[in-house]
């Protein structure tokens, strides 16, 4: 599987290229209406604060995006649809135009995929841990099922 990075040198995208997307254009390039933005904005979201010395053990899984309810940073927002709108890295709204591609994205993800998301987990819960806020919080807003990721447990919970 491709890094993102290769899928934007492929299609020729740099990064002064990019454009620049509304809350209106994220909000139309995938398909979320007004309805649905609001279930966004009221899923659950949590914010927390571990640090490397509170990890455990690593591993790969593929995890159930209902179980996915927050991001391991002290962000200022309050739920997933101001994240989504704060995401700062256009790259992704330029190479997934639609939720079909963006979930076909998903569907090639594996194991042997160097770029994958991490989480951590918090009693079955996870949180965004720093690679994939982006294509997570889009996945979570989407709808997307499952996801793979790279799994951290927290020491002593």
């Amino acid at each position: 599987m491709k890094k993102i990075t290769d899928l934007m040198n492929e299609l020729g995208i740099t990064k002064g290229e990019q454009k620049k997307y509304s809350d209106k254009d994220r909000l139309q390039l995938l398909y979320i209406d007004d309805s649905t933005a609001m279930k966004i904005r009221k899923m659950k979201f949590e914010r927390t604060d571990y640090d490397e010395s509170d990890h455990g053990e690593t591993y790969y899984d593929v995890i159930s995006i209902d179980k996915l309810v927050g991001i391991n940073r002290q962000d200022e927002v309050g739920n997933w649809l101001e994240l989504l709108f704060k995401l700062h890295k256009k790259r992704h709204f330029d190479l997934f135009k639609s939720q079909d591609t963006f979930k076909s994205y998903v569907k090639d993800l594996n194991e042997a995929c160097d770029d994958l998301p991490h989480v951590l987990d918090i009693g079955g819960e996870y949180v965004v841990n720093g690679n994939g806020k982006h294509r997570l919080t889009i996945a979570k807003c989407i709808g997307v099922n499952q996801f793979p990721v790279i799994v951290t447990t927290l020491n002593n919970t």
